[in-house]
């Protein structure tokens, strides 16, 4: 369930965070100037190392390093780089969340009671829908789309694993990505 919500989350993130087009100026080195984002990197990081890989910390350091470098593109473009302080601080509070041993600085709320239910939920449809139409946004770059629609496929397919009592937060999740994706798409239309 954890390697799921962080699947989920990855996208979430680069979807997010993917601008159709980039500006010169921004970050440097390996602080991305955006103390929010640096955080959660180095937040991310030690998770990675405390949980060991054996327990999703290959996982985690690769999401890391994946969301680092899009954020050193990101954070060059001046507009992009207001709204990186929000999403970083509501990365930290969902991986919080999803892997509560590690220290991410937050105070996490008590995890909802589980829901059966063996279909999907619908959210996780609209999702879908709404990746496809963000992989069809000419604007946005051909990696982009190709890593986005990627990251879905493997989010997708770890979905079959879910047991019925993960369906309720599955439907959270897919509607949280839902929401990042849909605002990306506003983008490119």
């Amino acid at each position: 369930m954890k390697n799921l919500k962080t699947m989920v989350l990855v996208v979430l993130l680069a979807a997010s965070l993917s601008a159709c087009k980039k500006k010169d100026g921004g970050g440097s080195g390996d602080s991305l100037g955006v103390p929010e984002c640096d955080e959660y990197l180095t937040r991310m990081d030690a998770c990675a190392k405390k949980i060991g890989d054996s327990k999703g910390g290959g996982q985690l350091t690769k999401m890391a390093d994946m969301m680092r470098k899009s954020w050193k593109e990101d954070v060059k473009d001046a507009e992009m780089k207001k709204s990186m302080p929000e999403g970083c601080r509501s990365a930290i509070r969902d991986m919080a969340k999803q892997n509560p041993d590690c220290d991410w600085g937050v105070a996490t709320a008590p995890a909802a009671p589980a829901a059966g239910g063996g279909d999907l939920p619908p959210e996780c449809a609209e999702y879908k829908a709404a990746i496809e139409a963000l992989s069809k946004c000419e604007k946005l770059p051909q990696a982009s789309r190709d890593a986005l629609k990627q990251s879905y496929e493997q989010t997708s397919a770890a979905w079959a694993s879910v047991p019925a009592e993960g369906r309720a937060a599955l439907g959270t999740a897919c509607k949280s990505a839902t929401d990042a994706v849909k605002q990306s798409a506003a983008a490119c239309n």
